[in-house]
């Protein structure tokens, strides 16, 4: 049973979709849900096939949207689908799994958790539902597929995970 709620954007699910990993992160202990408007970003992967493996839709009020515009201009960001990411991730006291900057960024000034793909695959080895060599060639994957994850702490991971 999942035990905490996760928001996430949409750099994570093409990241995981990348790394060939959206099947087994939902057996990860969490909740995963995102905006609607991110859900309507989602093109690989479909957000259809992330709906049905468990990835939840919050829906904002008419009333939410004004705080949404006004979020987007105090933190200068043009993603809707991002900002709205963190606004559900701040109302709601739930970490937001990003790897976006501007989002990291606000999150560290207005107290909201952030977490990113590298958190999720660190969950992925600690809860042992992937091989390490299988993160380290998904890991690998992602960033063929240009994600743009921090350098040091990939090559880290993936000799710490590759096989001797």
């Amino acid at each position: 049973m999942p035990s905490a709620i996760l928001v996430s954007d949409t750099n994570v699910w093409i990241d995981l979709y990348h790394g060939e990993l959206l099947d087994v992160v939902f057996d990860l202990p969490y909740r995963f849900v995102t905006s609607d408007f991110a859900y309507k970003e989602l093109r690989r992967p479909p957000g259809r096939t992330l709906t049905e493996r468990g990835l939840e839709i919050e829906v904002f009020s008419i009333e939410q949207h004004g705080a949404l515009f006004e979020l987007q201009q105090e933190h200068s960001n043009p993603s809707l689908a991002d900002v709205s990411c963190f606004l559900l991730a701040r109302e709601n006291g739930w970490p937001l799994v990003t790897g976006d900057k501007k989002l990291r960024t606000a999150g560290e000034k207005e107290k909201v958790q952030i977490r990113g793909v590298l958190w999720i695959l660190d969950e992925l080895a600690r809860l042992e539902l992937v091989s390490a060599p299988d993160l380290a060639r998904a890991l690998q994957e992602m960033l063929s597929s240009n994600a743009r994850l921090p350098e040091q702490e990939c090559r880290q991971r993936i000799k710490k995970w590759s096989p001797p």
